[in-house]
């Protein structure tokens, strides 16, 4: 791995560090001593950051670094599922078009124009408001 970091440009290597490190914190999250992200401390709502608390608490008094980093765990895994999914779907559908020519090159080709013309956040709101909200909507 250092031999990678050592053959690319400073820039690139440094940025690559941070990425990694971002990775591995999100993946080693549940060995983290961290407070419950959704335990709640009315006592100490809007805590400012301190040996403690690294980041301080929120308005309704939970550990805003416990929130990040679990939040961070979450996203990371829905991105990559979202990419994984789309990877086979684009290919299977760019197969079957290639393959069969003609209606079906049609229709995948037609089908994903449709799809690239509508506003991902809009079609986002759309689903989770018929859906609801949750990882699976997400993905979907």
């Amino acid at each position: 791995m250092t031999s990678i970091l050592r053959s690319l440009p400073r820039p690139a290597a440094i940025r690559l560090a941070i990425v990694l490190a971002l990775l591995a914190l999100a993946v080693a999250v549940p060995l983290l001593p961290l407070a419950d992200p959704l335990a709640m401390s009315v006592k100490q709502r809007l805590a400012s950051p301190g040996w403690g608390l690294w980041l301080g608490r929120d308005e309704y008094g939970r550990d805003i670094l416990s929130r990040v980093l679990w939040g961070a765990r979450t996203s990371l895994a829905v991105a990559f599922t979202v990419a994984a999914l789309s990877a086979i779907a684009g290919t299977v559908l760019g197969l079957l078009g290639g393959y069969f020519r003609g209606f079906v090159e049609l229709a995948t080709v037609r089908s994903s124009e449709v799809l690239l013309c509508l506003p991902p956040m809009l079609l986002a709101l759309l689903v989770v408001t018929l859906l609801g909200a949750g990882s699976g909507t997400l993905i979907l």
